[in-house]
């Protein structure tokens, strides 16, 4: 079973509305998360995909009680697979952290359900 959820991240630190966006698929016990970056900062300015430094992932099952924080240390991925979530009710989120150490605000978290087959089902 595929659950397709879309997570619009309103950052409020180094980045903002040029459109960074999270795609959260479960597949089984897999949350299979891609993403796009924003282009502008808070102010304004352009933001380039050159001054990312990593990306956060966190999985939880509450909105500001994550289990799992995922460090993707390589700035050019927009997509990565987290295999053994949790049965149940799962929430999503990431920030991104920009080359002057900047981290950006978490997204409001959206949650899906993995099936009972998974971790404490």
């Amino acid at each position: 079973m595929i659950i397709r959820v879309l997570i619009l991240l309103v950052l409020l630190g180094a980045c903002s509305g040029g459109g960074m966006s999270l795609s959260v698929e479960i597949a089984g016990c897999t949350a299979k998360m891609s993403w796009t970056v924003p282009t502008q900062r808070v102010n304004g300015a352009p933001f380039t995909k050159d001054e990312i430094q990593y990306f956060d992932l966190f999985i939880g099952v509450a909105s500001d009680m994550y289990y799992r924080e995922i460090r993707v240390a390589d700035p050019t991925l927009r997509k990565w697979d987290e295999p053994n979530i949790r049965s149940g009710l799962n929430y999503f989120t990431m920030t991104l952290t920009d080359t002057q150490d900047i981290e950006s605000g978490r997204a409001v978290s959206e949650s899906k359900t993995a099936g009972t087959q998974c971790i404490g089902g």
